[in-house]
């Protein structure tokens, strides 16, 4: 196996980038950037910003441009901080901590959300929400989506991960790097994006991508994703696991067999059941396998059957909207807590003079060197740490987690303990979905998926396997930092296993 380079480090606090922001701390990274809250060294007002890595791909460095260019577009237009991130300054600049220290990035400053992504929320819900908040969140989105398409753009990757929240928990779309500008041919028709790449992340993703090789309406693309996240909305669950008409569930759809659909989506999703016909109806329109049978454009959606009460909610139900986002959020910033640690683990069996001590699984914790004192976990930013404030042996502490995950996970760990890191590689959940799931009968219909369509799928970055590194950071002043890096795979898989990651060490604490 060829050895892997090491990655860059980050940014220290304090650095400036071009003479304009003061670098607070690392908030959120990606495969190829990292996320900074930033200060302005003249208003002092907070923002973050995206810095680009020194090894960045051609491609992902023409989606970067692309952001910028889309951004400038939308930030012409009025209204954009309801509605999008706002973009305040990019470029290609200086980044250093003093006279000696300086590196040549792309960024780009935009504003900063500190109330996270819309998933988080979704997540503690369990089941989802209310039909009456859906439609609450879901008009809202709408909103969003219908002035990006005003403003001639097409967003086409619109996921809950991409969606942030406001100070009022209103939705602020971002992630432009897949856009495109939407061009109209004289019959005041959109034309289609003739685009071969495949775009988004499953299940989000149109068929019309796929399967139609004359190209696909951007604003049509649009509507698929945003029945998906409808469905999201109300269930905290998968409509299907992905847009290919072999797969069980999204077959279902294909072949019209909506009966066959709700019933077997129901086993997944009791809550099914009972939801309105007018909710079943939208969310079956939106995610039509034909781009023809959606609606044309966003403000069609206002008038379905299931929006058209919209505007009948009372006030009363906005204002429980707006507590039940506020529980939620402090469901979440549970995770900033610090808890204090129990001394039962600090000691094990390989120390003849202290107490030995096993979990259930005969996996030892710690020897008499550690004695942590307080544990504090960070899940509302992108960027996820543990900090662990105390005294341990972080060579052991790792064997210990790598262990645990490798018997709790099933995943492969590639270690590299001198480095104090280590690559936990988990299972695609939709990968893994698609492979287990039973195959529907053909009932004699012809499917005609070509052996083209095939290979692009296989090529899908989409189904690679979610891979999470594990770095142990040990400060001068003691205590130590763990931190979690999506390293690929589709950041659903990576929060799941985030908080799965989480619970692990916890239990490995107390």
């Amino acid at each position: 196996m060829e050895e892997k380079k090491e990655d860059e480090p980050d940014f220290e606090v304090g650095s400036i980038i071009e003479n304009k922001y003061t670098i607070i701390r690392k908030i959120g990274q990606g495969a190829f950037a990292k996320i900074y809250l930033v200060e302005d060294i003249k208003d002092k007002k907070e923002y973050a910003a995206k810095i680009l890595s020194k090894k960045v791909p051609e491609r992902d460095i023409g989606d970067f441009l692309n952001e910028i260019s889309i951004l400038n577009k939308l930030s012409k237009e009025i209204n954009i901080n309801k509605y999008i991130t706002k973009y305040h300054d990019s470029g290609k600049g200086f980044i250093k901590k003093d006279d000696f220290i300086s590196e040549n990035r792309h960024y780009l400053i935009s504003n900063y959300l500190s109330k996270g992504n819309l998933y988080k929320y979704l997540v503690k819900t369990k089941v989802g929400f209310q039909e009456k908040h859906a439609k609450i969140i879901f008009s809202k989105i709408l909103e969003c989506v219908q002035f990006i398409h005003d403003s001639n753009i097409c967003h086409l990757d619109l996921s809950l991960n991409n969606i942030l929240l406001d100070d009022k928990y209103n939705p602020i779309i971002t992630d432009f790097g897949l856009s495109n500008e939407l061009i109209k041919n004289d019959n005041d028709e959109y034309e289609l994006i003739d685009d071969k790449f495949i775009k988004g992340t499953e299940p989000y993703i149109c068929p019309d991508m796929r399967y139609n090789k004359n190209g696909y309406n951007g604003v049509k693309a649009d509507i698929f994703s945003l029945g998906v996240i409808l469905f999201y909305l109300v269930s905290n669950e998968k409509c299907f696991t992905c847009t290919r008409r072999s797969q069980m569930l999204f077959k279902l759809i294909y072949h019209k067999k909506f009966k066959e659909y709700w019933k077997n989506i129901s086993i997944k999703v009791p809550k099914i059941l009972n939801l309105s016909k007018e909710f079943k109806n939208l969310f079956l329109k939106l995610v039509s396998f034909k781009a023809k049978h959606r609606p044309n454009y966003v403000k069609d959606i206002f008038n379905e059957p299931w929006l058209k009460d919209i505007k009948n909610l009372k006030n009363e139900d906005y204002i429980e909207y707006e507590t039940l986002m506020k529980d939620l959020e402090n469901e979440i910033n549970k995770d900033n807590e610090t808890y204090e640690i129990n001394a039962k683990n600090q000691d094990i069996n390989e120390n003849p003079n202290s107490k030995s001590s096993k979990d259930e699984n005969d996996i030892i914790y710690f020897d008499n060197k550690l004695n942590p004192k307080y544990l504090e976990i960070s899940g509302l930013n992108a960027m996820n740490y543990i900090k662990i404030n105390g005294e341990l042996e972080p060579t052991k502490f790792m064997n210990t987690l790598a262990n645990k995950l490798k018997k709790e996970f099933n995943c492969k760990i590639e270690p590299n303990y001198k480095s104090l890191k280590f690559e936990a590689i988990f299972v695609n959940k939709i990968k893994n979905e698609i492979e287990n799931q039973e195959e529907i009968e053909d009932e004699g219909e012809n499917e005609e998926e070509s052996g083209e369509e095939e290979e692009e799928n296989e090529k899908d970055n989409r189904m690679t396997d979610c891979i999470i590194k594990i770095e142990f950071f040990e400060f001068i002043n003691g205590g130590y930092e763990v931190h979690f890096t999506k390293e690929k795979g589709n950041f659903t898989d990576y929060y799941t296993y985030f908080f799965d990651v989480k619970r692990t060490i916890k239990k490995i604490l107390y």
